[in-house]
């Protein structure tokens, strides 16, 4: 029962987030310095973001990780080490997030990848609370909090790098 509750009171909150994203200026881009990526444990690929973020040439110490779960999260080794995790507990029903991870909603990015594709309350949440420039996705996700939006699966990700190179290339010449 506590659980409907949080989540009635949660998509409260992230309908207020979303019409605010709405409403968010978007600045011209000159380049990709910094990168944040939302994804869920079960999709967690190291590798595969480590050449994404190659490929847009960001320093692996300019990329942010946001790692997901439902449930209790896991911890990861990987290379990256500006990561936090994040499980559903750990929001509150108001929709805030506890204080020692709040950096990550306060540092401004130049792209954000909402790498999910699902519509789901915790990722949805999550991403409209941070502040990119440019957001790209999926379109089984929320297509409001994507600027582009790809129409294909997480695990195409040849796909995914050749299709986001383009687009994104076009956007800083």
């Amino acid at each position: 029962m506590i659980d409907l509750f949080k989540n009635i009171l949660l998509g409260f909150k992230l309908n207020k987030s979303l019409k605010t994203l709405q409403n968010q200026k978007k600045k011209k881009i000159t380049s990709f310095k910094s990168l944040l990526i939302i994804v869920f444990e079960n999709d967690f690929d190291e590798n595969f973001l480590l050449l994404f973020a190659k490929n847009l040439k960001i320093s692996i110490n300019n990329v942010f990780i946001i790692i997901l779960n439902q449930n209790k999260i896991n911890l990861i080794e990987t290379k990256f080490k500006r990561r936090i995790y994040i499980s559903k507990d750990e929001i509150s029903m108001t929709g805030n997030i506890k204080n020692q991870k709040n950096y990550f909603f306060n540092k401004k990015f130049d792209l954000l990848v909402n790498f999910f594709d699902q519509k789901e309350i915790l990722s949805e949440l999550i991403s409209t609370r941070c502040y990119s420039k440019l957001r790209i996705g999926f379109s089984k996700a929320n297509p409001h909090i994507n600027d582009i939006v790809f129409n294909f699966g997480l695990n195409e990700k040849k796909t995914f790098l050749s299709e986001s190179m383009n687009y994104l290339n076009s956007f800083i010449k």
